[in-house]
């Protein structure tokens, strides 16, 4: 641009593009109105009219070409081709056509003008953030104490995100524990549940599809089981669970195997390990123990009679007339007692031997201390799974007394290492999973029954898959 009246440019000014813009339309419609320039015969005429047309393109090149200076800017704007006018308007409307389409240009690409305020300087933009898992998914909850299969509720609750540490798991399958119910009886009130509406289901099988930060053991598509207890979520179609009591689940494990070890294979396990059981198989004999087990052909029961024989042990296990075969035959126990006969009732070995270890997995109500102490060896050990009162004022008692005979209630904290060593021991087919029925998402009251009545041979599970 030229500087006041100068024949250079002195100092290069701001362009006013408001300005320049007004100016163009004025031109473009005074050279609309004029219309296109008449025709004439003479040969002198038209190379006069030549000469004006060469000067006027010629002005017009300079006007909007100016000659650059020592250190001034540009502006080269964005020009998008015009389709060819006709040739009869072709001198007169290229002013009006190149204008309008420098406008339209513009609209779609504005020219950056030198020298732009800091204010209107460009930003950079960067991408949004992806978008957390959103939506819902079909879930089973109660929200309140008591109402057993009846107080559960089918909802629509939105999909957990998985925090710091956490993986969220694609649910297919969960089990039915005794803690599940006798939480929403209320035996642990007010503590647990945490709150209401409560969504049960502590063992998780599944496939995991977010991780939360600082997660670098699982990725998205990873089979695996975990535990979440006791926060639960394992009755939904998506649960989350901390990655540090996850374990991948190899594809020797089903999902259905795979739901019935956090809770009651680990329990299992633990109870063997408080009572002294060791479960080295090339321990010496005089390390190997006579073993009893209660309820064994339950979920916690018919995994301690497996575990114990593992471990080289004699096994003497009680239970219902119509599991004597199962227990002995498919779970390996050395004899079994039938609970509804007086010998079962009375805990009373057919071989006669003192039992060094006690698993006790029936109702703490049904078998009272004192028919546990006459069968117990001199320093024999009972592991209560699910204490009462007066299991916990039993033990006491015992402590401050020194007693040889001692009934030790357990209180599980889960490990990962626990459940790497039995799901290991279920892919070598070492250890059974013993299901006694399986039931889809939306039929999980009655699974939730069948647990309650114990009567449930094994494990019940709840298949998020399964077949309606």
């Amino acid at each position: 641009m030229r500087g006041g009246g100068d024949s250079g440019v002195a100092h290069p000014r701001r362009v006013d593009l408001g300005l320049v813009s007004a100016s163009c339309r004025k031109a473009a419609a005074a050279a609309a109105s004029r219309g296109p320039p008449a025709r004439v015969s003479t040969t002198t005429t038209n190379q006069g009219a030549g000469s004006r047309q060469r000067t006027a393109r010629a002005a017009r090149s300079r006007a909007t070409s100016p000659r650059r200076a020592a250190g001034a800017r540009t502006v080269t704007p964005h020009f998008v081709s015009a389709p060819p006018l006709n040739a009869s308007h072709q001198s007169s409307d290229r002013l009006s056509q190149g204008r309008q389409t420098h406008r339209s240009a513009a609209r779609c690409h504005p020219p950056s003008p030198p020298h732009l305020p800091l204010a209107a300087a460009p930003c950079k933009l960067t991408p949004p953030a992806m978008a957390a898992r959103s939506g819902t998914m079909r879930a089973v909850q109660y929200d309140r104490y008591g109402g057993g299969a009846q107080g559960l509720k089918h909802a629509e609750v939105p999909i957990p995100s998985p925090n710091k540490g956490e993986v969220l798991i694609r649910m297919e399958a969960t089990s039915i524990n005794q803690v599940d119910w006798k939480f929403q009886k209320g035996v642990a009130r007010p503590v647990m549940p945490r709150k209401f509406p409560f969504i049960s289901g502590f063992d998780l099988a599944g496939e995991v599809v977010e991780v939360g930060a600082g997660v670098s053991d699982f990725k998205p598509g990873d089979k695996v089981i975990a535990i979440n207890f006791p926060n639960g979520g394992g009755l939904a179609e998506y649960a989350v669970a901390s990655a540090s009591l996850t374990v991948p689940r190899p594809p020797e494990v089903s999902a259905a195997q795979g739901a019935c070890l956090p809770i009651a294979a680990v329990t299992a396990l633990r109870s063997l390990q408080r009572a002294g059981v060791s479960l080295d198989p090339d321990g010496t004999a005089a390390g190997r123990k006579n073993v009893l087990v209660t309820a064994a052909s339950g979920g916690v029961g018919h995994f301690a009679v497996q575990l114990a024989r593992l471990g080289g042990h004699r096994v003497t296990a009680t239970c219902g007339a119509r599991n004597l075969g199962l227990v002995v035959d498919q779970l390996g126990a050395d004899e079994a007692l039938d609970y509804g006969t007086p010998e079962g009732a009375g805990l009373r070995s057919p071989s006669g031997r003192k039992y060094d270890a006690v698993v006790h997995c029936a109702a703490a109500a049904g078998v009272p201390w004192s028919a546990f102490r006459r069968v117990l060896a001199d320093a024999g050990t009972v592991v209560d799974i699910t204490p009462g009162f007066a299991a916990g004022a039993t033990a006491i008692l015992q402590m401050v007394t020194f007693s040889k005979k001692r009934l030790v209630p357990l209180l599980v904290t889960p490990r990962k290492d626990e459940m790497e060593l039995l799901v290991g021991m279920v892919k070598e087919g070492r250890l059974t999973a013993v299901i006694d029925s399986r039931y889809p998402l939306s039929r999980a009251q009655e699974g939730w029954a069948r647990s309650m009545s114990g009567h449930a041979t094994g494990k019940v599970v709840v298949e998020m898959g399964g077949e309606e």
